[in-house]
């Protein structure tokens, strides 16, 4: 192995390196590097830190629609900035709200539906944020305020759900199917399409949006889901290993890289005196 300073200087020389890959994914963008980082913060279990670079991102983002609202920027380029920042204070809430912290994924909720008004995935999530904390008293009516007024895909997915819930079939297959209908690749939707279906008897309409379902997953654990359901209808998918390597690879395969190449650089003298014992021993 390599002497300790050696090492370490290594080990600073990959995390620059592994940063750089970053920074050049993100176009050396701001808030895009800000939001890389974050993202490979949750990866690996940095939660705390993840919501800290997604608000520095929204804070930059932020400061760039005032900039394109100054400058009367074309709506096209507003209304991207505004989904970015909306994104960005999105991401820090779901995080908290996966930590507990309710009333505060609630607060950067309401934040990110007021940068993007028009966003009816994020006027879902304050619903359901705002009933956890009180302050809707009503997840029922706000949801069919929600879907009646605005016809939004997520509030008829979950209309849908809390009808299934209690039984109710026929109301809940009517729901997730305008949810379907309103947006195609909507995963969570299909999958209990198909669980409903299947328990009603409806194996080629379970088949059909298990299909769909596993077309349109975005992460392992519809991707998964999906898998389990298409097998339980004695239908052919990829073998589940292969979902697992494409979910995990993604998200880790710069820091796999990383971490082979530092492995490399610290071992390289003993993997080298190897190589060279086996060339002498060879005839």
């Amino acid at each position: 192995m390599v002497r300790p300073w050696v090492g370490g200087l290594g080990i600073l020389l990959c995390g620059l390196a592994w940063l750089g890959v970053e920074a050049y994914r993100a176009d050396f963008e701001g808030g895009a590097v800000y939001d890389a980082l974050a993202r490979a913060g949750v990866t690996v279990g940095l939660e705390g830190i993840a919501v800290a670079l997604h608000l520095e991102a929204a804070g930059l983002y932020r400061a760039q629609v005032h900039e394109l609202r100054s400058e009367g920027a074309s709506r096209a380029d507003l209304r991207a900035s505004r989904y970015a920042l909306a994104d960005q204070l999105k991401a820090a809430g779901l995080i908290l709200w996966r930590q507990g912290e309710v009333r505060g994924a609630a607060h950067y909720l309401d934040a990110a539906a007021k940068a993007a008004p028009e966003r009816l995935d994020l006027r879902c999530l304050l619903i359901q944020a705002r009933v956890k904390t009180g302050e809707e008293p009503d997840l029922r009516l706000a949801l069919l305020r929600l879907a009646y007024r605005h016809d939004a895909a997520c509030a008829h997915y979950l209309l849908g759900r809390m009808f299934s819930q209690e039984g109710r079939s026929q109301e809940a297959v009517a729901y997730l199917e305008r949810a379907v209908e309103k947006a195609p690749g909507y995963t969570a939707a299909h999958l209990l399409l198909a669980e409903i279906r299947l328990k009603n008897g409806d194996h080629e309409g379970a088949a059909q949006s298990a299909g769909l379902a596993c077309e349109s997953a975005r992460n392992l654990r519809e991707m998964l889901a999906a898998h389990a359901l298409i097998q339980r209808l004695g239908g052919e998918a990829p073998p589940r290993a292969v979902f697992v390597a494409e979910a995990y690879w993604y998200p880790y395969r710069y820091v796999a890289l990383t971490m082979a190449a530092l492995l490399i650089f610290l071992f390289h003298p003993a993997i080298g005196r190897m190589l060279r014992r086996r060339g002498t021993e060879e005839p």
